[in-house]
């Protein structure tokens, strides 16, 4: 799958993930939805705030180890704060943000 963003290429590796996995990463992306629940835009991306009671920073780790295999164009910053709350920036080229915004529309705005 290629999707084209102004003159950038984003280029999905979809047979990165084999039927179980990709059924994983759909699961963890599901409880993501739920737990992520603030949205704060970056020059190149996107930082989310999570909710720790949803989703545990293994899931959030294991989301982004999938998440990355089939989208390598992303970078992914997991972020454990000293008073307890889960952040994760999700990052990229110019383009990366139309990128999230169109693929990860389930993430809050």
């Amino acid at each position: 799958m290629i999707v084209h963003f102004l003159a950038v290429a984003i280029a999905c590796n979809l047979s990165a993930l084999n039927h179980t996995e990709r059924d994983r990463l759909y699961v963890l992306l599901d409880k993501l939805t739920t737990a992520a629940v603030h949205r704060q835009e970056l020059p190149n991306g996107y930082r989310y705030d999570v909710d720790r009671q949803k989703l545990s920073l293994s899931e959030l780790a294991e989301w982004a180890s999938l998440e990355s295999r089939c989208c390598p164009f992303l970078t992914f910053d997991l972020q454990l704060s000293s008073s307890g709350v889960l952040h994760f920036q999700l990052t990229g080229d110019a383009d990366v943000k139309q990128f999230i915004e169109a693929e990860m529309h389930r993430l809050p705005k």
